[in-house]
């Protein structure tokens, strides 16, 4: 069931399927998702996609939300500023880690989240995933599209590199809407497709029932494409 939240000048959804390759072996979806927020100030949507060959992967994702949510709420509390990138980059990786004694490998977990405080975005990308936003009016992506078709996948795990775990910030002024997909659905998006369907998406965020309607089928269809877990995860800010 696709979650939904639509309040004045906020509009979330949230959709994962299990892809039939975990059906086949009995195991649950490895992707994890989670919109959240504190105080109403700061406001994130966070999606991981655990990696198949690692044998705790649902646990990894599962630390990797749960990192960018305790992420964020040091935000809040000024703990930690949006544009120390460096810092950001190894608290990520420290906090995740910490979930786990050893073997950190077989916990892998691809990350992919927007945090939104005091007109700054917040925007990380490690390993296979996709984010398309539109920013008072300009278009930002992005993705790790070469990685879709790799057999190695970048990923929170024994080691990260820097280069490999993307975070940038930028200023926004009145609203945002962008979406973030796991592989499962980003690659079965054609790179010119990207801005098109978060045009798409933010035209049907503005009538939830149509919104339900029209992305549910869509991504249950793309199974018949590939056997990959696969989640949406969208928002749409206004009035800032």
């Amino acid at each position: 069931m696709m979650k939904l939240r639509n309040d004045k000048g906020l509009f979330t959804a949230e959709y994962s399927l299990i892809g039939e390759n975990h059906v086949t072996k009995g195991m649950e979806n490895q992707d994890q998702i989670k919109f959240g927020e504190f105080a109403s100030s700061v406001r994130f949507l966070v999606v991981s996609d655990g990696v198949s060959s690692a044998a705790h992967a649902l646990l990894g994702a599962t630390a990797a939300v749960e990192t960018v949510e305790k992420l964020a709420m040091d935000i809040s509390s000024n703990k930690i500023l949006m544009n120390d990138i460096k810092a950001i980059q190894s608290y990520l990786v420290k906090h995740w880690k910490e979930n786990f004694v050893a073997d950190w490998n077989q916990y892998a977990a691809t990350l992919n989240f927007i945090i939104y405080y005091d007109h700054q975005l917040l925007l990380g990308q490690l390993g296979d995933g996709l984010i398309a936003l539109t920013v008072d009016g300009e278009t930002k992506v992005m993705k790790n599209y070469e990685e879709f078709y790799s057999s190695e996948t970048p990923a929170l795990g024994e080691v990260v590199l820097r280069k490999d775990l993307k975070v940038e910030s930028c200023f926004v002024n009145n609203s945002f809407s962008g979406y973030i997909v796991t592989d499962g659905i980003g690659k079965e998006v054609n790179e010119d497709s990207y801005m098109p369907l978060e045009r798409y998406l933010f035209e049907l965020s503005m009538n939830p029932e149509l919104f339900v309607k029209e992305i549910v089928p869509w991504i249950d269809g793309l199974g018949a494409k590939n056997g990959d877990d696969k989640t949406l995860g969208y928002i749409r800010m206004e009035d800032l």
